[in-house]
């Protein structure tokens, strides 16, 4: 996967957006690149763009710091972010669907299932 990413990166004149961002720190991650994918997430909370905690968030994820990014989950959720609504249904959160504090998060925002 992270071959991939990067061959599409140097190949690619489209910018590198968040989703792109959080999709190589998830694949750091998942090959054991901890401080690499740390960075992103990072990276991903400092950018000028909002919505950033969602995609940080899934990458807290892929590193096993569920805490993290359900501390980062609820603050989106305060700011009303779009990237919210798709939280349900976002395979990046798999690793959090089990979490009473994830179910919580879901419930209040009176999601139907």
């Amino acid at each position: 996967m992270l071959g991939l990413l990067d061959g599409w990166a140097q190949g690619s004149t489209d910018p590198q957006d968040r989703f792109f961002l959080a999709a190589r720190g998830i694949a750091l991650a998942g090959t054991g690149q901890v401080q690499q994918a740390r960075e992103i997430a990072d990276e991903l909370l400092s950018g000028a763009k909002a919505d950033g905690e969602v995609d940080a968030a899934s990458v807290l994820v892929a590193l096993g710091e569920g805490s993290q990014a359900l501390a980062l989950l609820h603050q989106a959720v305060q700011q009303r972010s779009a990237r919210t609504l798709f939280l349900r249904h976002d395979a990046r959160f798999d690793g959090l669907r089990s979490s009473a504090g994830f179910t919580q998060l879901l419930d209040s925002m009176d999601f139907k299932r």
